[in-house]
């Protein structure tokens, strides 16, 4: 089957369907498309098939590593903390006395120190939260 480009394309269109071309995912039609295209442009066809230089990687110090370690292990620590604390402020307000009465709690009738309390709990969950994606954006979580 014959097919002509009469469509003006860009070098970038070709550049982004030659990678799905190399890839083995574009459609045939695709694919006629991207050769004949490269048939008429072979200016294009020699830079696309020139590899492009990379730089090669650059090896961490054992100090970088180190440094990089004991940065990951404080911010797992302090999450830890963090959450700790956030637990500890959430539950104090709940907590109660058992006695031959019964339960009685003991900080509810303080609505000032309950709002404070739940208040704090709920900046420190918060600051766990953003510690967590700290870590899970490094890939440690």
């Amino acid at each position: 089957m014959k097919m002509s480009v009469d469509l003006q394309l860009p070098d970038d269109v070709i550049r982004d369907l030659i990678t799905l071309h190399q890839a083995g995912e574009a459609s045939p039609g695709t694919a006629r498309l991207v050769e004949q295209y490269l048939r008429e442009h072979p200016d294009l066809a020699v830079r696309l098939a020139t590899p492009l230089s990379v730089a090669p990687p650059v090896a961490a110090s054992k100090d970088d590593c180190l440094k990089a370690m004991r940065s990951t292990k404080r911010l797992i620590a302090w999450r830890m903390a963090v959450m700790g604390f956030a637990l500890v402020t959430m539950l104090v307000p709940m907590t109660f006395r058992v006695d031959s009465t019964g339960f009685h709690p003991l900080l509810l009738g303080n609505a000032k120190f309950v709002i404070a309390s739940v208040t704090v709990s709920a900046w420190a969950w918060c600051v766990y939260v953003y510690l967590s994606e700290r870590l899970r954006r490094a890939g440690l979580r």
